[in-house]
């Protein structure tokens, strides 16, 4: 009765592929999402104050489809590790979610940066 109860209270475990596979999935999603939104800001207040262009609505397609390959190149990579529990595949693991964030959250400044600069020197 005791190993019963014990068993019960063991979490599930899951081999690392699923658990490297699931996890970097959601971080892929999340990230895309961040990505998306902080890009939507950005432009937002361009919309704001250039009046009615379909610039910056262009600008959002291009910089979200430009993120898409790689985060789908990212999972993918994950999708296809082995089940290990190595050291070097965790933290291989580890600097791909730092890169993935970084990236993220750095690529719609640079963007902006890129389109603003574009702007002035058209116009």
């Amino acid at each position: 009765m005791a190993k019963a109860r014990q068993a019960h209270f063991i979490p599930h475990q899951r081999n690392a592929r699923t658990s490297f596979a699931k996890t970097m999935c959601s971080q892929v999603a999340y990230a895309l999402l961040i990505h998306t939104f902080m890009l939507i800001m950005i432009t937002s207040h361009a919309l704001e104050t250039s009046g009615i262009s379909i610039f910056p609505y262009f600008l959002l397609v291009i910089f979200v489809g430009i993120a898409i390959p790689y985060l789908r190149k990212l999972e993918r990579k994950w999708q296809n590790v082995g089940t290990t529990d190595d050291r070097d595949v965790s933290k291989e693991f580890t600097n791909d979610r730092i890169g993935l964030w970084s990236l993220a959250i750095a690529m719609p400044i640079i963007y902006f940066a890129i389109a603003k600069a574009i702007a002035s020197f058209f116009g």
